[in-house]
């Protein structure tokens, strides 16, 4: 079997757009591997989503568990290698941050081998505290490896492209004097 090599240097958009040049199915991938690779991108898929949530319940376990133990983080603050620095680091952020909400768009999963993955993606978040209130869009590229029948993150790197604050709204959406 041939593996796909990616190279995807500190990350960012040119990272992001040669993970989705390589082929979805991949041409190493023999007919009976092709099904078990549509399923796996399903699993990614789910598996992002469910890292979302329990990044914005601030669930450390739970978002550290998506994570293998020798990790490697980059992102605008630095890098950031093993759990335990990982753990220290989402700790912290959920101080900071004590309610967030994060969107991944755009995104695509192409294999390596049947046990190694790239998910890409565009990463919208909104960060609120006591403090301050911004919105930061960028890149999120994740470099993935199934270990003990779980897909983990080795290695990730995540941009920040474009920051504004936002002024979260504290009043009712509606005029509820007319609600039903």
């Amino acid at each position: 079997m041939t593996t796909t090599q990616l190279h995807v240097g500190a990350g960012g958009l040119d990272a992001v757009r040669a993970v989705m040049r390589l082929p979805r199915i991949p041409t190493w991938a023999a007919p009976e591997q092709r099904l078990q690779l549509v399923e796996e991108e399903a699993a990614l898929r789910d598996d992002l989503a469910a890292y979302g949530y329990a990044y914005d319940a601030g669930d450390v376990d739970a978002v550290v568990a998506h994570f293998a133990d020798d990790v490697v983080i980059t992102n605008p603050r630095g890098r950031y290698a093993g759990s335990d620095l990982i753990r220290k680091n989402y700790a912290f952020l959920f101080q900071q941050w004590p309610r967030t909400r994060q969107i991944w768009a755009n995104v695509a999963i192409r294999f390596a081998r049947l046990d190694e993955a790239y998910r890409a993606s565009y990463t919208y978040g909104l960060l609120t505290s006591p403090a301050k209130n911004f919105a930061a869009i960028g890149t999120d590229l994740h470099h993935l490896r199934k270990i003990d029948g779980r897909w983990k993150i080795v290695e990730r790197w995540i941009t920040d492209d474009v920051s504004h604050p936002i002024e979260p709204f504290g009043g009712p959406l509606e005029d509820t004097t007319k609600a039903p």
